[in-house]
């Protein structure tokens, strides 16, 4: 009985050292060997630049959607179509990113999770046809596709 208490008492003892040995290697591991700090970039629902591929990637990563939407900068109608767009971009924000890009062409797309690129017409742009070509493409939907469906 005594050689039994003996040996608990030795197990014990080394399972406190191995845990403390372990905790004071782990925190020089920590020490010696700094992890560099990754920012995630800030980027907003509507930005009016090309995105960068990298940009493009954070957000489709982030379960988002990417509206890219090119058009020439003296465009009178596309300017109306832009402030659709912007209300579309707003009332999903957190879940689309409008890139406006001024150029000398018109073209608009999305661009779903999956880098699944979806050519929408920009003559007939209506914030209930954005509205299902959204919820259809969108792997991450908000709760207004979802009670859509019911």
């Amino acid at each position: 009985m005594v050689t039994e208490k003996l040996a608990a008492i030795v197990i014990g003892i080394i399972m406190l050292f191995s845990v403390a040995g372990f905790a004071s290697f782990s925190l020089i591991g920590r020490i010696g060997d700094p992890q560099p700090q990754q920012q995630t970039p800030e980027i907003p629902n509507i930005v009016t630049r090309p995105l960068t591929g990298s940009e493009i990637s954070y957000i489709l990563q982030t379960g988002r959607v990417v509206l890219r939407d090119y058009y020439p900068s003296a465009c009178a109608e596309c300017l109306e179509r832009n402030t659709e767009l912007e209300l579309f971009a707003n009332q999903f924000s957190g879940f689309v990113v409008l890139e406006e890009v001024a150029g000398n062409q018109t073209r608009l797309e999305m661009i779903d999770s999956l880098g699944k690129v979806t050519e929408l017409d920009p003559a007939n742009i209506t914030l209930e046809g954005l509205t299902d070509s959204f919820c259809r493409n969108s792997i991450v939907k908000p709760r207004e596709c979802i009670l859509r469906n019911i």
